[in-house]
């Protein structure tokens, strides 16, 4: 795919928890007021039946984990659309791990959105991981939504942030911040 063939969308990373759904609904958003369709991914990680030593036990419980990513992702895609009416919604289940999977992402999308916590106690313990790791090696801006949700008229003027180091990086992300501000009409605040 060449660079002129690349849609870019807003990604989201979806893996049913309540962090994910509200990454679905702020990406949904975002992906609204920048009139580009909003691409929900999910990475389902799966070992060869193999590696577990049952060649007939694997594939059974496999498919019922593949049912319930579907299933999550019919969720946060009828969460998206309720969010915003009228965008395109893409579903994708990818094989791989997260960190892979949404890595890849940022070479094609605009912006990849994830939440701040997983499913469930042992997921919660790696999605941190796999937050460092995606927001460090990606190749687009990269938000993580955290904390409580608010109500859209207790948000719309607060500013936008960005840390600053003066570095390339610290520049790109300044350009984003400078364009998320403008866009909402607020102010910008450098750190």
């Amino acid at each position: 795919m060449t660079a002129h063939q690349i849609r870019r969308t807003v990604v989201v990373g979806v893996d049913g928890s309540e962090s994910a759904l509200r990454a679905v609904r702020w990406g949904a958003a975002k992906a609204g007021r920048r009139r580009v369709p909003l691409q929900l991914v999910t990475a389902f990680g799966w070992t060869d039946d193999q590696d577990f030593g049952h060649p007939g036990l694997g594939g059974q419980f496999r498919g019922i984990l593949l049912d319930g990513a579907r299933s999550r992702l019919a969720a946060a895609a009828a969460v998206a659309e309720r969010e915003v009416p009228d965008i395109e919604v893409e579903q994708q289940l990818i094989v791989g791990y997260p960190t892979a999977v949404l890595g890849a992402e940022t070479l094609r999308a605009q912006l990849v959105v994830i939440g701040d916590r997983g499913l469930g106690r042992v997921e919660g313990l790696l999605v941190g991981s796999v937050v460092v790791a995606v927001a460090t090696h990606a190749s687009c801006p990269v938000v993580v939504v955290r904390g409580a949700e608010r109500e859209p008229s207790e948000t719309a003027s607060l500013p936008v942030v960005v840390g600053v180091d003066g570095s390339p990086t610290s520049e790109v992300a300044i350009a984003f911040a400078y364009e998320a501000a403008a866009v909402r009409g607020v102010p910008l605040m450098a750190v």
